[in-house]
């Protein structure tokens, strides 16, 4: 018989279900795990990530994890993979360095790790105009509804009141 904490710990590592309902199962199981609990079949965090191995020019220039790698767990918000890393010290000791002492100025270790990494900025995105944001605001289901109740109003107005006054309801 298959029990649901062995069905839930294989629906989170294949990624089927949605982000928040995994989040929350993986939550409970660690704190039956935490209980010692006789349902807890296996650790979810046996379940490893997709096979990551460590490009070589990383891998020569010192370091053990890449900057992709790094950019899917912090955008993806993938606590599997930092868990499989080591969380935060099993990063830093990756990214050769600290988490308690001061980082170096050495430059020959700040240029590789900006040649390999990057430098520490977002891309600016492109700025949109004011008529995009308007475009945008009008595909919104609840403003259609407004306008076209608005619309029936101003029909409904003119209908029953005339030109004028019927069209003067709209801006009271």
């Amino acid at each position: 018989m298959v029990h649901f904490t062995e069905v839930a710990i294989k629906e989170i590592a294949t990624g089927r279900l949605s982000k928040k309902l995994g989040e929350s199962l993986m939550s409970e199981i660690v704190i039956l795990q935490k209980m010692k609990h006789l349902n807890i079949i296996r650790d979810y965090r046996g379940v490893q990530p997709s096979d990551y191995t460590v490009p070589v020019e990383i891998k020569a220039a010192g370091f053990q994890i890449c900057a992709e790698e790094l950019g899917s767990i912090v955008e993806g918000h993938d606590i599997k993979k930092f868990k499989f890393h080591g969380g935060i010290d099993g990063i830093a000791k990756k990214l050769s360095t600290s988490t308690t002492s001061v980082l170096t100025t050495a430059s020959e270790l700040m240029d590789r790790k900006q040649e390999i990494f990057g430098i520490n900025k977002f891309a600016e995105s492109e700025s949109r105009s004011f008529w995009i944001f308007v475009w945008e605001a009008l595909q919104d289901m609840t403003l259609m509804i407004l306008a076209a109740c608005a619309f029936v109003s101003l029909i409904v107005g003119i209908a029953m009141e005339g030109w004028p006054h019927g069209a003067m309801m709209v801006y009271w």
